[in-house]
């Protein structure tokens, strides 16, 4: 196709670039998806449960230091019980805090970690001095040490808010990172839609040109297809009469020599043998004549009736038939109009018999039958005969132009058949052969009928 390369070459480009921002959009998401996957673990696994457990461990922490003054004022044997809730209560303390410390930490962490575990021991530093001095009923040395462990708790919880602080800070900060991937994924997303849509729309554009430009190139060739079939036609024609004026001529004169040299065995010989080579170059000149008419279109508002045409078939080839000794007969046929010249379907059975007459071979049972069955939208015509038939693998082959039939004929070359496909294909038809049980052959084609404006019109002109 004209300009045909420079299309394809920018179609290839575009449907690339359009499979590489399918790649590209799929990888860039994979590795958003892999990295907000990440962050947002760490948020579910660390910085959320760090923040959990310093909380708790905080409210665990101001109840133990309400439950320590609260032992502080105590003076009766309630202090035993209360000295368990506060053990209880310094019991969960410690677990929250051990919960947090085995997470891992993120920067900067470390350090407060340091300062936390430092100052829990300072809290139980001061816890265990003041339970001691309690059991023993010092009360008055007991209470500086209930200043120094108010002062303890405090530097504790100060500490836990720090960590508290610390890791909230680190969870908004991958909470924007999540955001900022996001936004990412958004924008290469619409960035690669941006560019596939645009190459989509090149494509289609190039490909409405690629389809225009192979309409009108197959216009092009359709019209040139036409015309040299017009001057094929024109041509054969012309070949036609020029070369049946000299045979017709050479015919006569060989024929009126044939007749003076009567008493002449040699002469008669040679006029013979002439006469018999221009009646092959006659019907070879026939052969060339159909085949290169048989491509031509039917005209819509012709039509032929099967009765009429293949009687004059069955007129033209009874004689023939009869000297060879072969029964030539015709089934009923359907009375229904065809789209085709009349002389067109006598062409078509007219290959078929004399192929049939051609190789009937030696058999005792010499037959040709010709029939045609209504097939709806079509008519198929058959032609079957007992002669020596055609090999399977030669099915097709034998409607090709120039292929003739196992036993060699003398008197054609190989065009009748080809003919026959060729006119079909021409009329929107089809042409076979099938196998017949025994002996013999089956050959068929099939016509579309005519439509019924141009069917109350048909018969031969």
């Amino acid at each position: 196709m004209r300009g045909g390369t420079p299309y394809l070459r920018w179609l290839s480009a575009a449907f690339s670039l359009v499979a590489l921002c399918f790649l590209g959009a799929t990888a860039f998401s994979e590795i958003e998806a892999r990295e907000i996957s990440a962050i947002s673990e760490s948020l579910s696994t660390n910085a959320m449960p760090s923040i959990e457990h310093l909380a708790m461990a905080r409210a665990e922490l101001r109840q133990v230091e309400s439950l320590v003054d609260e032992y502080a004022t105590t003076r009766d044997t309630a202090s035993e019980a209360l000295l368990s809730s506060i053990l209880r209560a310094q019991a969960r303390f410690h677990l929250e805090v051990d919960a947090y410390l085995v997470l891992p930490t993120y920067p900067g962490e470390d350090l407060a970690r340091q300062q936390l575990r430092a100052a829990v021991a300072e809290v139980d530093a001061a816890f265990v001095t003041i339970r001691a001095l309690m059991e023993t009923g010092d009360h008055d040395r007991a209470s500086p040490s209930f200043v120094r462990f108010s002062a303890a708790c405090e530097r504790a919880t100060s500490v836990l808010l720090d960590d508290i602080r610390l890791n909230a800070e680190h969870g908004a900060a991958m909470g924007k990172q999540i955001s900022t991937a996001r936004r990412r994924s958004r924008l290469a997303a619409l960035g690669f839609d941006t560019v596939s849509v645009a190459m989509t729309i090149l494509i289609a554009v190039l490909l409405m040109r690629s389809v225009r430009g192979y309409t009108r190139l197959l216009q092009e060739h359709n019209e040139l297809l036409a015309l040299r079939a017009d001057e094929l036609e024109q041509f054969a024609g012309r070949v036609a009469h020029d070369i049946r004026n000299p045979i017709g001529a050479a015919v006569l004169s060989i024929s009126s020599l044939q007749r003076r040299t009567m008493g002449d065995e040699k002469s008669q010989r040679f006029a013979t043998r002439a006469l018999s080579s221009l009646a092959r170059a006659s019907g070879i000149l026939d052969g060339l004549l159909d085949f290169a008419l048989a491509a031509a279109r039917p005209s819509p508002e012709t039509s032929a009736l099967p009765a009429a045409a293949i009687r004059e078939v069955m007129e033209d080839f009874t004689t023939a038939a009869a000297e060879q000794h072969i029964e030539l007969r015709c089934a009923p046929l359907p009375e229904v109009a065809l789209r085709c010249h009349p002389s067109i379907l006598e062409v078509l059975v007219s290959n078929l018999v004399r192929n049939a007459i051609k190789y009937m071979g030696d058999g005792p049972d010499r037959r040709i039958v010709v029939r045609a069955r209504d097939l709806g939208d079509a008519v198929r015509f058959e032609v079957e005969d007992t002669g020596v038939g055609v090999p399977e693998s030669l099915h097709e082959a034998i409607f090709k132009p120039f292929v003739r039939g196992p036993v060699q004929d003398q008197q054609g070359v190989g065009l009748g058949l080809a003919t026959v496909r060729r006119i079909c294909d021409a009329h929107g038809g089809r042409a076979g052969v099938d196998p017949v049980a025994g002996r013999g052959s089956l050959f068929w084609f099939e016509l579309p009928k005519a439509k019924p404006e141009a069917a109350s019109g048909n018969g031969r002109p």
